[in-house]
């Protein structure tokens, strides 16, 4: 039986939350020699460390939960390691593989360069926020696609970290690519990977500050903040309305796209050609065309507020699970959405309360750790306002807490 939440799962504030520290060795697989100057970090936070001479790490004053500890180093492969500081208590060894050359798989894909891709890639990976401006891939020469022309998807692979610079928020990112998808039909797009972050050296008096303050505007109402106050039961006093989301195919288009499907007749002519004729609808014309231009799929939302108990439960004493059907509805009562969104959209109208759509892609619960890091990402699919905001450009680690916390 699932254990509500019931005011929240045991948290400790932040003065009080144990630390601890990660150690271990890097070795090459094949001959167990140190791997010298590999980086060894704990994914999505700015704690990490790089080998010694003897293949040693050590990342101290980590907090207590559960983390992808990463390993990387160039030529290598990298490797990931899921701890429990509370579990993992003895040194970590890591045996990375020497990367071979990629296998080549006959058909199905066709390599494709940055020329053709970076565009969609920049757009759907670094995003089209006002922070994109300032938040550069250095490396992009390391980043390839395959486009697969039967599914109509494109994915991209690179062959060494990410080095990203973001002077709007002030990290330096080191980011390792795992899994990079966009499905053209539909706009839908998935990536996942592990990103470490490091502070950048302020160049003005003023650069720090303003670096605080986009910050606390990027963290707000964002996925992170969302799984935050769900961990915590604390919804409706962060500014989260939750509400049940159903969606259902849109009849009426697919009646009126029928109709306009058979307004057309092709008539064959003596000298074998051949011409459409479009039957006259009449009156209604003006009508069809409105729902021709609706969604494939009506949305429909229940009013009802639902309480952070009946879509989250405790796992265990450190961990919280999201679980919940169809579609959950996510209102930010306390910003206004971002002109920038509106522009990209096209809309037509003055800024409102951000709403956020999010699904469970895979039917498979989510797991919620304190700081609001989830797993796994790729099961959580979201559409509207974060569809468009958590991109890298906007991009926290989950070791970050705005100032008055």
């Amino acid at each position: 039986m699932k254990k509500l939440l019931l005011g929240g799962l045991m948290f400790l504030s932040l003065s009080l939350v144990a630390q601890y520290t990660i150690s271990g060795k890097v070795l090459n697989a094949d001959n167990q020699q140190p791997i010298i100057s590999a980086s060894v970090f704990l994914s999505n936070t700015s704690k990490g460390a790089v080998t010694n001479s003897n293949g040693e790490f050590v990342i101290t004053n980590v907090s207590d939960g559960q983390y992808d500890l990463v390993a990387s180093s160039v030529g290598f492969v990298t490797q990931v390691k899921k701890i429990n500081t509370q579990r993992n208590k003895e040194s970590l060894i890591f045996y990375l593989k020497i990367k071979e050359l990629e296998e080549v798989v006959v058909g199905g894909y066709a390599n494709e360069p940055w020329s053709k891709w970076g565009r969609l890639f920049i757009d759907n990976f670094i995003g089209q926020t006002p922070y994109t401006a300032d938040c550069k891939i250095e490396n992009t020469q390391t980043i390839h696609f395959r486009f697969f022309k039967k599914e109509n998807k494109v994915k991209a692979i690179a062959d060494e970290p990410l080095i990203i610079v973001n002077k709007a928020l002030g990290y330096i990112v080191k980011y390792d690519l795992d899994y990079f998808e966009c499905k053209l039909n539909s706009g839908i797009v998935l990536f996942q990977g592990y990103p470490f972050f490091g502070e950048m050296m302020p160049k003005r008096n003023n650069m720090e500050r303003k670096w605080i303050e986009r910050r606390k505007k990027v963290y707000y109402g964002s996925m992170m903040h969302f799984m935050r106050s769900l961990y915590r039961n604390n919804l409706k006093e962060d500014g989260f309305e939750v509400r049940k989301c159903i969606k259902y195919p849109n009849e009426e288009k697919k009646r009126v796209q029928l109709i306009f499907k058979n307004r057309f007749n092709i008539i064959q002519k003596e000298d074998g050609s051949q011409v459409g004729i479009v039957k006259d609808i009449g009156d209604s014309t003006e009508y069809y065309g409105n729902v021709v231009h609706q969604p494939d799929e009506v949305e429909k939302v229940f009013p009802d507020i639902l309480p952070a108990d009946s879509i989250a439960f405790a796992i265990d004493k450190t961990t919280a699970g999201l679980e919940f059907k169809d579609y959950l509805q996510i209102v930010y009562k306390l910003a206004k959405e971002d002109d920038a969104y509106l522009q990209f959209f096209g809309l037509q109208r003055k800024p409102t309360f951000p709403i956020s759509l999010i699904t469970l892609s895979n039917g498979n619960e989510i797991e919620i750790l304190s700081n609001g890091l989830y797993f796994n990402p790729l099961d959580l699919l979201c559409t509207g306002y974060w569809s468009w905001s958590e991109k890298i450009a906007t991009m926290l680690p989950f070791d970050y807490w705005p100032e008055n916390k």
